[in-house]
Order: structure tokens, then C-alpha cells, then sequence
């Protein structure tokens, strides 16, 4: 053929030949009149969209197979054409510009890699992958970035050493610190991003977590800063920059001291001087004193130490471990005090205790007042006032006592029955009168005076002092009195741990002695005495009878003697006249 080179070419269905480079040329010129009409290989009517047609059904297009050495590099191929189309076999270079067998097109500057089934990752998913060597990203040290209509969602940092490596942000601002996590949505100023190391904001937008290892979990213009650890839950405006102090929600609340919590609520204050102290929620309640606690309401504050405010509304407390429970305008300001609810209540004493009412002041130590207006005028320890003296000015109404029983009549009202007091009572004058109707009573037992006075006349009565006192009295002894007449409480009835009512001996039944008791044996006393007095006027009686007849036996006898002396001296003048006659003849 003249030619040492040669090649296939096979048009339309003729069978294979090999033709010398001439026979090519007089393809191409035959050809070259049909420019503007497609070729077909391996078929007579090429589709008219193709320049070039190509069919077959058993074999394929080979692409020219090169040994590319990177993808910055040509070579082999010389001056390559953009969108050159070639097959690499080779496996070379490093990192970016690194190559591997697979097809490869020119895109002016570089090789770029077609990607395959195989190694890409399907929009209807993949299968077969290995965890060890597949993955979706980059292989440089550049930020995968991920768009939506074709605007940055999202961004994965790079590992490495410092910030913004390791963090995923969304939207732009401020560079995130190490290990940051932001995915809010946006931003009014440029600051407002995870920017401290290990930092999250969980979503919303407006949102700043400016110090290590803070969190705020979304919501809207939230703040977590501080040394570290603080947490934002959510909501709107709030502020944790106290170390490890956390917000749960709500607005406008600030957390600023060392592990101070605000669950919620709206305008509270946990302040910088106030570590780990703790609102629970409400509305613009303060806590400033160390463990200090306010449970919610509206303008509580705990300035104590330890102090607390459960809830309620304008309530205070300023001194260490005092608590008021609830209620308005209410006031502990001594240490260890407590006022459990009610309203305008104030516990000054330390220990002092106002469970509730209006307008009541412990003012003392260990005082326990309760009432309405009840305010002592004293500062005396150790002291309960009840109700207040009834006085017009200012108001302190007295009260009434209630126990054992659902209605109170007398100042102290006591039980109902037998089992609880039998409705003893102190009368408005202040007398203690006892239940004493033969209806609460049974088994009876009738004495004999005499012989009950008898007893008494066995019974010391002596005067003493009670120990560490100046109080003196005058009385029997409990343990005299119970030796001769057996009262007191034989028997202690309670109820056990299965709730069943048992009798057990009382120890103390000979040390302790009811005043009505003395009077019963006093009455009994009387009583004797009146029937030994009517006994002797009786025998007074008699013998006055007695002395009257023997007056008028008297009487009898000295006129008998009158008489008698009256005969006796007429004997005696005829005796004389008789003794006359014989002497004078």
C-alpha cells in the first residue's frame, strides 16, 4: 500500500478491512462535502442532533488510555484541549492535585476527574460503602461547604489546632471557635456566633456563646458567656455569664454569679455576688445572697445566705437560712427567721417564726406569732403570741383557741369528750373551768367524811420554792396525796404501730396534782368538820337543857334554904325566949 500505518474504519454495514492512510484521505474528502450533514458509523441514518453516530451492539468507544502524574500537569499529553477527554492508568502525586485510574477531562488549567458510579455519592443513595475508606467531604484542608439555592447553609472547619478547626457553623459572621457548633439561622451584628472554644448555639438567631464550653440551645438574642459552662436553654434575651450558671428559658433574665440557675420566667436576677444561688421563675425576683433560693412569684428577693422566698409576690428575706414561704410583702430579716405566707408579716427575731396572717411582727428571738396586728410591745425571747390583746388602737383583735374541737366559744376552748378534753375551757375573765357533768363520768364512788378527814389530817401541807425560781406556794405533795387518795392517770391509752389502742401503767401518776382534786378533798374535809359541829351543837344543845334543870333545881334548893333559914331563926328566937323564961321565972 505504499504506507506503514494503518487503522480500522468501518462504514455502514460493510465487513472490516484494513486501508492504507491514503484510503482515510479519500474518506475525509469524500467527506468534506458532507460537513453539514451527521455521519453515521455502524448505521445509514446517523441522528440528525449527532455530527457524530456511532452504533453498535457489541462493542464500545475506546478512549485513548495516558499516564497522567497529577492533575496540574499535562503531560503526556501536549497542549491539550479544553474538554479533552482521556482514560488515566496511573496512580501518582499527593493530596489535591493527587490522580488515580479513571477517566479525566481538560478543563483549561487542569485534569478533573469524572465521577463514576461507584465512587459518588448517588442522589437516591449508595450501597456496599466502607466506612474505612468512603466518605462525603474533602480531602484538603479547606471547609466543606453545603448550599441551598446556591447559598451557604452550612460549614465544616477543617481539624486542626485552633479556631474555627472542628466547627460547624451556619450563616456567616464572626470566626467559631474550636469545636464550635452554630447552626442558628441569623445574625444581627457579626459577634453574635459560637465563638468560644467547645461553644454551642443550637438555633434561633441573634444568639452569642462567647466563652468555652457555653451553650445556648436557641431562641432569640440569648447570650452565654462568663468564664465558661454556661447554658442558655432558650427563649429571649437572656443572659448566663456566670461560670456554670445556667437559664432555662424565659426573657430578659440574667444569671451572673458562679452556678446560679434561672429555670424561666421574665426580668429575674441571680447577681455576680450571688454564687449558686437559684429562681425558679416569676417575674423581676432577685436572689444576691450565696445558696440563696427564690421559687418564683413577682419582685421576691433573697439577699441572705441561704436564704429563701418560695414564692408570692414582694416578699424579703435578708439574713442567713431565713425562708418566707409565700404570700405579699412579707419580711424575714433575722437569722434563721421564718414567716410561711400571709401578708405584710415581719420575723426580725432570730429563730423567729410568723406562720401567717396580717400585719404580725416577731420582733424577739425564738418568738412565734401569729395572729392579726399582733406586734409585742417587749422585746422579750422565747415567747408565743396568739391573736392580738383586742385593743381598738391600732386594731389587735383577740382570738380564740381551739383544741381537740371544731368550735371555739371561750378564749381557750379544749375537746369534746371524754377522749380529748371533755370541752374544758378558760372563761373571758380568765377562769379555767373543767368538764365536770355526771354525763362524762363513770364508776363513781361515794366517801365518808370522817373518814376522808381523817386522811387529810395524815397530809403534810407545806410551803416551797420550785427549783431555780422565786416562786414560793403552799400545797400538798402529788406523791402524799396520791399514797391517801389514789387520783390521777392510772392509765396511759394510745395507739400502737398496727392502730389499735393499748394501756400501758403511767410512771408519772403520783407527781402531778389537779387543783379540783384538792378542792374535792377539801369539800370532803368540810363535810366532816359539819358533821362533827352539829354533833356538838347537839350536845351543847343538851347540855344547856341540863344546865337550865339543874338552875332551876338551884333555885328550888336555895328557896328550900330560904325557908329553912327562915324557921331555923324562928326556932332560934323560941329557943331564946324559952331560955329567958327559964332563967327569969
Amino acid at each position: 500500500m505504499g504506507a506503514d500505518f494503518f487503522c480500522t474504519f468501518v462504514i455502514g454495514m460493510i465487513t472490516k478491512r484494513v486501508l492504507a492512510v491514503q484510503a482515510l484521505l479519500v474518506v475525509g474528502l469524500l467527506s468534506a462535502g458532507l460537513q453539514a450533514q451527521s455521519v453515521g458509523i455502524g448505521t445509514a441514518n446517523p441522528d440528525p442532533s449527532a455530527r457524530l453516530h456511532i452504533s453498535d451492539n457489541v462493542r464500545g468507544l475506546l478512549i485513548p488510555n495516558v499516564e497522567l502524574t497529577a492533575t496540574n500537569v499535562a503531560a503526556p499529553v501536549t497542549g491539550p484541549a479544553t474538554s479533552l477527554l482521556v482514560y488515566n492508568t496511573n496512580t501518582a502525586g499527593a493530596g489535591a492535585t493527587a490522580v488515580t485510574p479513571g477517566f479525566y477531562y481538560w478543563d483549561g488549567s487542569q485534569w478533573v476527574r469524572l465521577a463514576d458510579g461507584g465512587k459518588a455519592w448517588l442522589l437516591t443513595g449508595n450501597a456496599g460503602t466502607d466506612p474505612a475508606v468512603n466518605f462525603l467531604g474533602t480531602t484538603d484542608a479547606q471547609p466543606l461547604c453545603i448550599r441551598v439555592n446556591n447559598q451557604e447553609t452550612f460549614r465544616f472547619n477543617p481539624p486542626g489546632a485552633s479556631a474555627p478547626a472542628w466547627s460547624i457553623q451556619r450563616g456567616g459572621g464572626n470566626q467559631r471557635g474550636l469545636h464550635a457548633v452554630d447552626l442558628q439561622s441569623a445574625r444581627a451584628a457579626a459577634t453574635q456566633v459560637a465563638s468560644g472554644d467547645y461553644s454551642v448555639i443550637g438555633g434561633g438567631q441573634n444568639n452569642t456563646a462567647n466563652s468555652r464550653w457555653t451553650t445556648v440551645g436557641g431562641g432569640y438574642y440569648n447570650t452565654a458567656s462568663g468564664i465558661g459552662y454556661a447554658t442558655v436553654g432558650g427563649g429571649r434575651e437572656n443572659t448566663a455569664d456566670g461560670w456554670e450558671a445556667t437559664i432555662g428559658g424565659g426573657h430578659e433574665n440574667t444569671a451572673s454569679s458562679l452556678h446560679a440557675t434561672i429555670g424561666g420566667g421574665g426580668f429575674n436576677t441571680v447577681t455576680v455576688d450571688a454564687e449558686n444561688g437559684t429562681i425558679g421563675g416569676g417575674e423581676y425576683n432577685t436572689v444576691s445572697g450565696w445558696w440563696a433560693t427564690v421559687g418564683g412569684g413577682y419582685r421576691n428577693t433573697a439577699s441572705g445566705w441561704w436564704a429563701t422566698v418560695g414564692g408570692g409576690g414582694e416578699n424579703t428575706v435578708s439574713n442567713w437560712s431565713a425562708t418566707v414561704g409565700g404570700g405579699v410583702g412579707n419580711t424575714a430579716s433575722g437569722y434563721s427567721a421564718i414567716v410561711g405566707g400571709g401578708a405584710q408579716n415581719t420575723a426580725s427575731g432570730a429563730y423567729s417564726v410568723v406562720p401567717g396572717g396580717f400585719q404580725n411582727t416577731a420582733n424577739a428571738d425564738y418568738n412565734l406569732v401569729f395572729g392579726e396586728n399582733v406586734d409585742p410591745s417587749v422585746t422579750e425571747t422565747h415567747r408565743v403570741y396568739f391573736f392580738g390583746d383586742g385593743s381598738a388602737s391600732p386594731s389587735r383583735p383577740s382570738g380564740f383557741l381551739v383544741i381537740n374541737r371544731l368550735d371555739g366559744d371561750f378564749p381557750i376552748h379544749v375537746g369534746t369528750d371524754n377522749t380529748n378534753g371533755n370541752g374544758a375551757y378558760l372563761t373571758t375573765g380568765g377562769v379555767w373551768t373543767n368538764g365536770s357533768s355526771r354525763s362524762f363520768k363513770e364508776r363513781l364512788v361515794q366517801y365518808r367524811p370522817a373518814e376522808v378527814l381523817e386522811k387529810i389530817l395524815q397530809l403534810p401541807v407545806e410551803g416551797y420554792f420550785y427549783k431555780g425560781t422565786e416562786e414560793y406556794h403552799i400545797t400538798p405533795m402529788a406523791e402524799d396525796f396520791y399514797r391517801l387518795f389514789g387520783t390521777g392517770v392510772h392509765e396511759i391509752i394510745e395507739t400502737d404501730s398496727t392502730g389499735q389502742l393499748v394501756r400501758r401503767p403511767n410512771p408519772d401518776v403520783d407527781k402531778y396534782l389537779a387543783a379540783s382534786d384538792v378542792a374535792g378533798v377539801a369539800l370532803l374535809g368540810i363535810q366532816a368538820l359539819h358533821e362533827e359541829n352539829a354533833q356538838l351543837r347537839q350536845r351543847v344543845a343538851d347540855l344547856e337543857t341540863e344546865n337550865a334543870q339543874l338552875r332551876q333545881q338551884i333555885s328550888d334548893i336555895r328557896t328550900e334554904n330560904a325557908a329553912l333559914r327562915a324557921r331555923l331563926e324562928r326556932l332560934e328566937t323560941l329557943m331564946q325566949r324559952i331560955a329567958s323564961t327559964q332563967t327569969n321565972p
